[in-house]
């Protein structure tokens, strides 16, 4: 098992390319075959600051998402955190600084996606709401490299320490214990 998980950031976001075409598909087909019609034709009657407005908070709300579900779901001691922005690749980041399990580690990842993502879309595409669609389909293609670092994991146990890489996106198997259990 190798110990290093992480993606450079440039990477990430290549990967990411596919990964969210397959997303905002898994979001727009259901619509457009349920409701007839395309749920981006919200976006072009809304107006610009407002969206501009909702997706940084947005944004905002994922990153802290990330830093709630790692503590919530980790042993004690709990982790401590870092917020910043990558600028060269326009990445948004919550970095946990203490290690924690695997398990703590996928699902701290994993919950903006499912939460900001893909809730609101299929309850967007459950009731014929464009808005909710495409915002969750939004919140989904912001996830694709949360999701991305979860498919790196493959075959981490769920109690191997994890350390949230300062820098690359992912993380490193690590010897120390995580939590104490």
């Amino acid at each position: 098992m190798s110990a290093d998980r992480t993606l450079s950031a440039n990477d990430a976001t290549l990967w990411s390319i596919p990964v969210s075409a397959a997303l905002a598909a898994l979001v727009l087909v259901p619509y457009y075959f349920l409701w007839g019609g395309n749920p981006l034709k919200a976006v072009k009657e809304a107006h610009w600051l407002v969206l501009l407005a909702v997706f940084l908070a947005s944004v905002i709300a994922h990153e802290a998402l990330h830093a709630l579900a790692w503590y919530l779901a980790s042993d004690k001691p709990r982790p401590r955190f870092k917020f910043g922005v990558n600028w060269g690749a326009l990445m948004p980041y919550a970095h946990a600084i203490d290690p924690m399990h695997a398990k703590a580690y996928r699902i701290g990842a994993a919950a903006p996606g499912l939460v900001l993502g893909a809730v609101p879309a299929a309850i967007g595409v459950a009731i014929g709401s464009a808005g909710w669609t495409v915002w969750g389909g939004a919140m989904l293609l912001v996830a694709a490299g949360d999701f991305i670092v979860i498919a790196t994991l493959r075959g981490v146990p769920p109690t191997a320490a994890v350390k949230d890489h300062p820098v690359r996106v992912g993380c490193e198997i690590v010897e120390t214990d995580a939590g104490g259990s």
